[in-house]
């Protein structure tokens, strides 16, 4: 994985700097040359704390804080998108449920204007666990999202469904062989609320709220007698709900600070068996 990325990073830099040869340099942070081409990048580099790390109704660190870096880039207006996050929990007893996400995705709105108009997006997820002295507990996913923002005929409430597929991505030990694959199956509901704005440079503030509701088809994240011991069996069926409400405050330059506050009804004891509640504060630059 990492002599891949290495092989792609000197294949890009070696492009760059061949369409630097023949242009002027580039205008801005956000355009490049490809041999020649113009391309328009824009992205963003973010960290986001959270008092608790829940991922799909699973409450990774046991209750404990972590912290999430990320930066992503975007290929103008093609829809096609990379993003890297990690996941590292701030107290120590987690180093092997910390990971990596690499992702690749596209996305595009079909039918703009229509009733029927929906935004798409498919991506791949790389899931890597640089803990562990071997690459078996590395998961792929690929997942599809699908939101209609105008299906409900109320401005800002929005439905949409996401299904994701995970499988281990290397040779890994017979216990892993079906606790780590499967499918889960997202139905979800987000509607933004315009309010007045806090200052006067601030003349309206977004609150957004978001709801969804999960069938977990086999997918486990659940370590058996500890950590590096295993994965437990999950049901499937239904296990969990989640509620949360978040705003974003724009400061400037790119940068905005996001408070967010969730709160997950857990409907399968083999995946959480309780409710939890935590909050996250985000911080994002974007160009």
């Amino acid at each position: 994985m990492y002599r891949c990325a290495l092989v792609f990073s000197v294949i890009f830099a070696c492009l760059c700097i061949g369409g630097e040869g023949q242009r002027s340099a580039p205008s801005s942070i956000g355009q490049i040359e490809i041999m020649g081409y113009g391309l328009d990048l824009h992205g963003f580099v973010q960290v986001a704390y959270q008092n608790k790390y829940v991922w799909r109704g699973f409450d990774i660190y046991d209750g404990a804080s972590g912290f999430e870096p990320s930066a992503g880039l975007e290929f103008g207006d093609s829809g096609l998108g990379a993003m890297v996050t990690g996941h590292r929990a701030n107290p120590e007893g987690h180093e092997l449920q910390e990971r990596w996400d690499y992702c690749l995705y596209y996305k595009n709105t079909v039918f703009k204007g229509e009733p029927i108009e929906a935004t798409c997006r498919i991506g791949w997820v790389y899931y890597n666990f640089p803990e562990w002295p071997s690459k078996a507990w590395d998961l792929q996913e690929i997942h599809a999202v699908i939101q209609l923002p105008k299906a409900l005929g109320i401005k800002g409430l929005v439905p949409g469904y996401t299904v994701a597929k995970l499988w281990p991505a290397h040779e890994h030990p017979a216990y892993l062989d079906h606790r780590a694959s499967g499918f889960l199956h997202t139905l979800s509901l987000d509607y933004n609320l315009p309010v007045p704005g806090p200052l006067p440079t601030i003349p309206e503030q977004v609150i957004k709220f978001h709801g969804e509701i999960t069938f977990n088809d086999g997918v486990s994240m659940v370590f058996d007698n500890g950590p590096g011991m295993g994965l437990s069996d999950v049901d499937h069926d239904w296990s969990h709900a989640l509620l949360g409400v978040s705003t974003d405050i724009d400061l400037g330059l790119g940068i905005t600070i996001t408070p967010a506050v969730f709160h997950q009804l857990s409907m399968d004891d083999t995946v959480d068996n309780e409710d939890e509640t935590w909050f996250t504060v985000t911080g994002k630059w974007a160009f």
